[in-house]
Formats: structure tokens, C-alpha cells, sequence
């Protein structure tokens, strides 16, 4: 059970770079490799045999940034698996490292309901993400350098700047970016129907 495996390969649109998710002795973790190379090294550090997927795991175009969401999918009533039986309640949790230092800093809440529903979209300029979360469209900025309102201080890499994009009935999934980073479509289920939703930046409006 301990052999070493890769997944979740990802290449950067603009750079010569590819990431992965690299499960060794258990420990999960995300790794790089540059052109023409391509040596191996490790980003995150993430250490024992927690059980903890990693998901989703998408680069920035630039290549300088990994984006991935950390934890299993929720059960039927919300619940996260907690596969070390620690007795602590676990989270499904959207996050970002730079490749260059590989601490993770925390974007957002994530935790889907369904197996393989993680679905992290990054912008054409490589400045946010987003993801389907409560069933709304969540969006993050990617760089964590947004600034709290009331104290003008840098947010803590722990505390999450993820918000609602904006409310639309029903359950809302699949966030896709047009190439200008202008729009972005999702679909909007109501259970016996769907609609394809185009939200526009500046405008903030719904097209069904």
C-alpha cells in the first residue's frame, strides 16, 4: 500500500512547466518539473500518511503558482471523512502555494458532494480562481495579497478570501472562463432542469 505513484498531471499554458501529485509512503504531496530537463522537486510538505486527498490540481499560466483543493468530498450530510479517526472535524479546502517558497495559503472552502466533483478554474490572467461550493460559484484571489477593509493588513495565509460571486437559484457547478477573462459560464441545475448561465465581470448580471 505504500508504493510510490503519480497523478493530476498539469502543464502551464505559458511557461515550461508541468506539476503533478506525488503519493509516497502514504504522504501526499505536489511536485514540479521544469524545461528541458525536467527534474523533479517537491512543492508542498505535507507529511504522514493522513489519508488527505489532493485534487484538482491546475497551475497558473505563468506556471509560478499550484492551486489545488485538499480534502475528501462531503457526505450526504456535509460531512468530511476523517480517515486517521482523529476526532477533529476535517474540511474540504481550496488552496495555493508558490512554487518558489511552497507554503500553502488557504483561498477558500470547497467541500463537493460527489466523487471526483472538484472543479478549480483558473483566470486567463492567472489573478483568480474559481470553484463550485455550496452551491454557489465561489471566486478567490490567487495571490492572497487582498487586504482587510478595517485593519488595512495582509489577510493570514490560514484565513480564506473566497466569496460568493453571486447568488443564483439552484445548484450551480462547472465555472468555465472565456478566453478574455471577461465572462464565465456555469450550469445552473434546478433538479428536473438545467440552464447554461453566463455571469459578466463589471456588469454583474446573469444571462440564462
Amino acid at each position: 500500500m505504500s508504493s510510490p505513484f503519480p497523478t493530476n498531471l498539469v502543464a502551464a499554458a505559458n511557461a515550461g512547466r508541468i506539476a503533478w501529485v506525488f503519493t509516497a509512503r502514504g504522504e501526499r504531496n505536489v511536485w514540479v518539473a521544469d524545461a528541458p530537463n525536467f527534474e523533479a522537486r517537491k512543492v508542498t510538505r505535507y507529511e504522514g500518511d493522513d489519508g488527505i486527498p489532493i485534487a484538482a490540481l491546475k497551475l497558473t499560466p505563468d506556471g509560478r503558482t499550484v492551486i489545488y483543493a485538499r480534502g475528501s468530498e462531503a457526505n450526504r450530510v456535509g460531512e468530511i471523512a476523517d480517515p486517521t479517526s482523529t476526532g477533529q472535524k476535517r474540511v474540504q479546502q481550496v488552496w495555493a502555494a508558490d512554487v518558489d517558497n511552497g507554503e500553502p495559503r488557504l483561498l477558500g472552502d470547497m467541500g463537493c458532494d460527489e466523487e471526483g466533483c472538484e472543479d478549480i478554474q483558473i483566470s486567463p490572467n492567472g489573478e483568480f480562481a474559481v470553484w463550485s461550493a455550496k452551491k454557489q460559484i465561489w471566486i478567490a484571489a490567487i495571490s492572497g495579497k487582498d487586504k482587510d477593509k478595517e485593519t488595512n493588513k495582509k489577510k493570514d495565509k490560514d484565513q480564506a478570501n473566497a466569496k460568493a460571486l453571486f447568488f443564483a437559484r439552484g445548484s450551480n457547478s462547472q465555472p468555465k472562463w472565456s478566453p478574455d477573462g471577461k465572462e464565465l459560464a456555469f450550469v445552473s441545475d434546478r433538479g428536473d432542469h438545467s440552464f447554461i448561465v453566463i455571469y459578466e465581470f463589471g456588469r454583474n448580471t446573469l444571462r440564462y
